[in-house]
């Protein structure tokens, strides 16, 4: 079975149709007819939009491309999605010593592996921007999950907004659900990684900032009269880096880490450098 079957199911346009309705995208509908027309679904002679069922060979092949989990993301996506149970289970909230640390956006990207006609999608769907005098870039909004794409004609997908891998995930393959519904191109959804997690902690630790930035000022930049923050460049090997933010109250901000177990390793080593130096 091909790994993208979720793309290439002939009921995926009688669908997406209802799913960019209800996220207010706005679409061709003479392009639409054009694909319905291409893969032998029918519309109805009243003019609404409905469209006959499917043969029963065809459901048959829908529900078994569902019940095999196989939608319109290939192998090395479903690797990443499934690489850690644990992580998996994550939401937006890791516990430490009962400090929860939130993750508030997870920055991503994807290939869609063939060129995009930014303008074609941009006319065609309602909540896209497109400027190209500024950026050649096309950005697409949508709501489940609650996120931004910017999408560059090479086929590359940067998403942002997320707070979950399986959000950053589900994300990328909705993009690429429309990009394929407007477009009628071979989408091949590969190379999903996470670039970036920004999160937060109140570590209750009332710090000497002075102290720390004297002993560790080599990783540290302190400067109270431009900004109330030290930052401290988090470097232990050249896999693992991140730049935090702390804070007097104990309060920090983590951004730069590409997973979530960099994340939890990241937060566990700073918070014992902060118990170091309470006031």
């Amino acid at each position: 079975m091909d790994e993208n079957d979720g793309l290439n199911d002939p009921d995926f346009f009688l669908r997406e149709e209802n799913h960019l309705k209800d996220d207010n995208y706005d679409y061709n509908k003479k392009k639409v007819s054009m694909l319905l027309k291409k893969n032998n679904i029918t519309e109805k002679s009243d003019g609404e939009n409905d469209v006959e069922k499917c043969s029963d060979k065809n459901n048959q092949i829908e529900d078994n491309i569902i019940n095999e989990n196989n939608l319109e993301i290939i192998q090395d996506i479903q690797n990443y999605e499934n690489d850690d149970n644990k992580s998996s289970n994550i939401k937006n909230t890791l516990i430490h010593k009962d400090i929860p640390l939130k993750i508030h956006n997870i920055i991503s990207s994807a290939n869609l592996d063939t060129e995009i006609d930014l303008r074609l999608v941009a006319v065609s769907i309602k909540s896209a921007e497109y400027n190209p005098s500024k950026i050649n870039t096309l950005i697409i909004r949508i709501n489940h999950p609650k996120c931004t794409a910017l999408i560059f004609k090479s086929g590359r997908i940067m998403l942002t907004g997320t707070k979950s891998k399986t959000d950053s995930i589900n994300g990328c393959k909705k993009i690429g659900k429309i990009i394929k519904f407007v477009t009628n191109q071979n989408i091949r959804l590969k190379n999903f990684k996470i670039e970036n997690i920004i999160a937060s902690a109140n570590c209750n630790i009332p710090v000497r900032l002075e102290m720390l930035a004297h002993d560790h000022k080599d990783y540290c930049n302190y400067e109270p009269e431009l900004f109330a923050g030290l930052v401290y460049r988090y470097k232990p090997t050249s896999n693992l880096k991140s730049v935090i933010l702390i804070f007097v109250s104990g309060k920090i901000i983590i951004t730069g880490c590409k997973s979530i177990q960099k994340l939890n390793t990241v937060f566990q080593d700073i918070y014992n450098v902060l118990v170091q130096y309470k006031s």
